[in-house]
């Protein structure tokens, strides 16, 4: 049920959408009838019944997140497919016969369909608004039935007859999709196999592409890396997860630094805040502001040397995944990948210039979000947080194996009394620190 709410939830969050692109397009009876089918698919007037909403809320109640493309590497083809014919024919003027036909063809066969899913859903225990999204179409698009039947295409075909054959191309297309997805459902559950698209690349043949119930929901951002920017990793993807926790406010102003890829960013960005992503290497700034243009967020990127470029700003939420790892060299090194990732002797190098700046950059009640290695003192950075006037705790540990470049400085950390003789994994922590006031 799960896998079904989320394929299908690229086409029910935004389903009324492509259909209202062709009300201009109208004329007389068609458009009158498209208007008032319209108006109920946008919930009457009111935003809790909008049909997008019902889904979403339906997807809540799976414990799925509701971002609208959220599931977008997890769908086939089959699903895509009918989301690109929808917004297809509602981007060109010259098909405005086949997206009546498409319009016509879900709402037709929708009340029967919706009937058998209320049921499945009541029969899996899915929640109530689960059930209640299936309940409303049900209902409403018996009506919606007749209405398309005798005004939108009865009325279009009297205005513009030869477009007969493009309203039952419109119908064609649709039902062909649509039997082409259920039979890839189908045929999936059938065989026992997941019907998401899993590539082997990114997933191993174990993992799930839906996370399982009332565990953290976040998907990393498909991101492009260039040669010599940091890969997003484990600590990229801990704190996209706390990033989640956080509530923030409306058009929250929010600023990732050290931003590499933007893939941090870009999590911000599509929780609807106003992000500004900086990093000193050149490349890692080019990188995060190309995949901004990709995902279509609005990200603003500036190079510089870490708060620098935002001095005088002020911001409801800090994030950082800067360099923390001990190095033999005592300084930073100037270019190359390690700039990424080493942070002289003890690890501290950047970490501590973040302490000491980042808390006049919060606004009252701003966070700072930052991750680090236990082999680079949290508890050092705490202190220095706490000494900045900020309230500041570990709130988050996982421990993840020794990387090529901790494997292949084993016997200097050890040395350093850093790691015991044994060691193959590190912790990696996240501190949360909140200025009061």
């Amino acid at each position: 049920m799960r896998e079904y709410a989320a394929q299908r939830s690229l086409y029910h969050l935004k389903e009324a959408d492509p259909h209202a692109w062709v009300l201009p397009r109208l004329w007389g009876r068609a458009k009158a009838g498209m208007a008032a089918v319209e108006f109920d698919e946008f919930g009457g007037g009111r935003a809790d019944r909008v049909h997008a909403r019902l889904f979403a809320d339906l997807m809540a109640g799976l414990d799925l997140n509701t971002a609208y493309g959220h599931f977008l590497d997890a769908a086939g083809a089959e699903a895509l497919a009918t989301v690109n014919l929808m917004s297809l024919f509602g981007l060109h003027r010259a098909l405005r016969g086949a997206l009546v036909g498409h319009f016509a063809a879900v709402e037709i066969t929708s009340s029967p369909g919706s009937r058998r899913l209320a049921q499945a859903m009541r029969r899996t225990g899915a929640g109530p608004a689960a059930e209640h999204f299936y309940d409303e179409h049900v209902e409403a698009d018996a009506v919606h039935e007749q209405v398309v039947r005798r005004e939108v295409v009865a009325g279009l075909l009297e205005e513009e007859p030869r477009l007969d054959a493009d309203v039952a191309f419109g119908v064609d297309a649709t039902t062909y999709l649509e039997d082409r997805l259920a039979e890839h459902l189908l045929g999936a559950w059938r065989a026992g196999e997941s019907s998401c698209a899993c590539p082997s690349d990114r997933r191993s043949d174990h993992e799930q592409v839906l996370p399982h119930p009332r565990e953290p929901e976040m998907s990393p951002m498909a991101t492009v890396t260039l040669p010599g920017v940091y890969t997003p990793q484990d600590d990229t993807d801990l704190l996209i997860r706390l990033l989640h926790d956080e509530h923030l406010p409306p058009r929250a102003d929010v600023l990732d630094v050290g931003t590499g890829t933007g893939a941090v960013a870009l999590a911000a960005a599509r929780l609807g805040a106003r992000v500004t992503a900086i990093d000193i290497s050149w490349r890692a700034a080019l990188n995060a502001k190309a995949n901004a243009l990709l995902a279509r967020l609005p990200v603003r990127v500036r190079r510089g040397d870490l708060l620098t470029p935002v001095t005088g700003r002020s911001f409801d939420l800090i994030l950082s995944n800067p360099p923390y790892v001990p190095a033999p060299a005592a300084a930073c090194p100037r270019r190359g990948p390690a700039r990424a990732w080493d942070a002289g002797c003890d690890g501290r190098l950047v970490l501590d210039r973040i302490c000491r700046d980042a808390p006049g950059l919060l606004k009252p009640g701003g966070v700072l979000l930052l991750v680090q290695s236990e082999l680079s003192g949290p508890e050092e950075t705490l202190r220095r947080l706490h000494a900045a006037g900020l309230d500041a705790g570990i709130v988050e540990h996982r421990s993840v194996a020794f990387g090529p470049v901790l494997r292949s400085r084993n016997g200097w950390l050890h040395d350093r009394g850093l790691i015991e003789d044994d060691a193959e994994k590190e912790e990696l922590v996240v501190i949360r620190a909140v200025r009061l006031g």
